[in-house]
């Protein structure tokens, strides 16, 4: 079920199933390669941003004027100090439902995390408040990437240059990238 997945080659190189990263960037690097994944340019922002059904949860907010105040210093920062030509969104609106097999498993007070168009329809203007946002902001090319295959979105954002991940954090005010 997992033939060609970055997880699997590195389960099967670490049977003791121990953290070892430089083996996990190694399976990344052979999967790209072996996959022809498009990588990042060297003058090319990478921000992961998290939607799909996270818009059930209340810490959720990117259009708030703190998280886009601080998106703008990460990209200022970057953008003064560098030629930056464009800036890329990797995202995917998913929803990953509880299935009938592990619903036992859901812990009280926890969404369900199903698919409806009100939470769509939230998660289409979040993406647009933040290309608006960027576009207002910044005078790169802004695009966004989004593969049926999440492995290809962790290669594409592994090997960025300059990566800005989703620095929401519902436990704390940490907001590193």
């Amino acid at each position: 079920e997992y033939e060609n997945t970055i997880l699997r080659e590195y389960l099967k190189k670490n049977p003791n199933n121990n953290l070892d990263l430089p083996l996990f960037y190694e399976c990344l690097k052979s999967y790209q390669k072996s996959n022809d994944i498009a990588t990042p340019s060297e003058d090319e922002i990478v921000i992961h941003l998290r939607l799909g059904d996270v818009v059930e949860v209340p810490w959720f907010d990117p259009a708030q004027a703190r998280y886009l105040g601080i998106l703008n210093q990460k990209i200022a920062r970057i953008v003064e100090s560098t030629s930056i030509s464009k800036i890329t969104i990797v995202t995917c609106f998913a929803y990953q439902v509880w299935s009938p097999e592990s619903i036992h498993l859901k812990p009280t007070g926890v969404p369900e995390y199903t698919y409806t168009e009100d939470k769509q329809k939230k998660n289409i203007d979040t993406m647009s408040g933040i290309f608006d946002f960027l576009s207002s902001n910044f005078d790169q090319d802004i695009q966004v990437h989004s593969s049926e295959k999440p492995d290809n979105d962790l290669v594409y954002c592994s090997f960025a240059k300059y990566f800005i991940g989703d620095f929401r954090d519902r436990k704390s005010t940490r907001l590193n990238s």
